[in-house]
């Protein structure tokens, strides 16, 4: 797959991308990068259109060009979700379904909500119901930051800035917000996904119309490492 940037209106994006028909776009969760997708890749043909991102903040993508002070969820989830639509509209993309991953399911529904909504969603361990005061996605967290080292290195002043967005306004989205997403999503969960328990995947899939839920049972079924549970 070749590697390409994409300058949008709020920054210069990393993605890959192999071309085929039908369009997918595959957005990961926070920490990580488009790297996490390498095993799953094996099981996708070749009639894929791939485009896989790096979020701002991740991985070759530069940070976005918005205030930090008192950034919120909803504006860095704007900005993140704004900027992969002019993507794909540069790519002429106008039929796509999409894979989000933890932070990365978020996103994937704030383009739901948009013009350029996709025709199927999916979303693995997918952020937007867990209230901040969650004990277990605290302590997941915090493991997280410990063991990831994907983080973009060369803008390390932001990380606090976006871990604050996190822990102030945890990673839930509202109700309503939800409801009006229109397009199939199947929400699939680890068992032993230490950062959001899968009692709150079963409660996202309540709030979304048009949702199927799957939990993957399985010791190696844990957060940004389902992908390789895919056997």
């Amino acid at each position: 797959m070749d590697q390409f940037y994409y300058v949008s209106s709020a920054g210069k994006i990393s993605y890959t991308r192999r071309t085929g028909r039908n369009g997918l776009l595959l957005i990961h969760g926070f920490t990580a990068s488009s790297e996490v997708w390498g095993r799953l890749l094996n099981f996708l043909d070749d009639s894929f259109d791939l485009i896989i991102v790096d979020l701002f903040g991740h991985g070759r993508s530069e940070m976005p060009k918005i205030r930090s002070e008192n950034l919120r969820l909803n504006q860095l989830l704007d900005v993140q979700a704004r900027s992969l639509m002019e993507l794909l509209d540069y790519l002429g993309l106008q039929e796509y379904s999409v894979i989000g991953s933890s932070f990365g399911g978020l996103v994937a529904m704030r383009l739901a909500l948009s013009e350029l909504r996709p025709t199927r969603m999916v979303l693995i361990d997918s952020a937007g119901t867990i209230p901040k005061d969650d004990a277990k996605f605290g302590t997941g967290l915090n493991s997280v930051l410990d063991k990831n080292s994907s983080y973009n290195p060369s803008f390390p002043f932001q990380i606090d800035d976006i871990l604050s967005v996190v822990s102030n306004d945890g990673v839930s989205v509202d109700d309503g917000f939800l409801g009006d997403i229109k397009v199939p999503v199947s929400v699939i969960w680890g068992s032993e996904d230490y950062i959001f328990d899968a009692r709150w995947g079963k409660i996202l899939s309540e709030k979304l119309p048009h949702s199927e839920f799957h939990r993957i049972e399985g010791l190696n079924c844990y957060h940004q490492r389902l992908y390789d549970a895919v056997e």
